[in-house]
């Protein structure tokens, strides 16, 4: 039992490295690039970029996120059910339309979380070192 729980634990981080912080890490190489063009380096002008560039990849996220759970227009269904057959569509949901929308889903969430981190890397910044 105790195994399966190193095992699951250590799959989570691998993910989270892999999905977020690796995109993070790119972000912030980004920004810390953005420096050498625009001039004026301080902690707080990074914590600044860092939550701004945060907040921005989160509401993207989260507007693809909140545009698939609308409705189900790229799957062909209507979104809002105004005949039998639309419950019927919907309960027929094959499984490689499914399959696509986990895809969808994932990017997004993916988009959401890489800004969250952003955001938290940003006020982490700002806390601990922008003083």
């Amino acid at each position: 039992m105790i195994a399966k729980i190193w095992v699951f634990i250590k799959n989570l981080l691998l993910i989270i490295f892999k999905k977020i912080l690796l995109f993070d890490l790119i972000a912030i190489g980004v920004i810390l690039l953005s420096f050498l063009v625009f001039k004026g380096f301080t902690y707080t002008a990074l914590s600044e970029r860092l939550i701004w560039a945060g907040i921005g990849i989160a509401l993207l996220g989260g507007l693809l996120i909140f545009s698939q759970t609308v409705g189900g227009h790229n799957f062909g269904l209507p979104g809002q059910f105004t005949q039998s057959v639309h419950g019927q569509l919907l309960l027929d949901f094959n499984i490689e339309m499914r399959q696509r929308m986990d895809k969808f889903f994932g990017l997004q969430l993916q988009l959401f979380l890489i800004g969250a981190a952003l955001f938290g890397i940003g006020v982490l910044v700002q806390v601990n070192l922008g003083k």
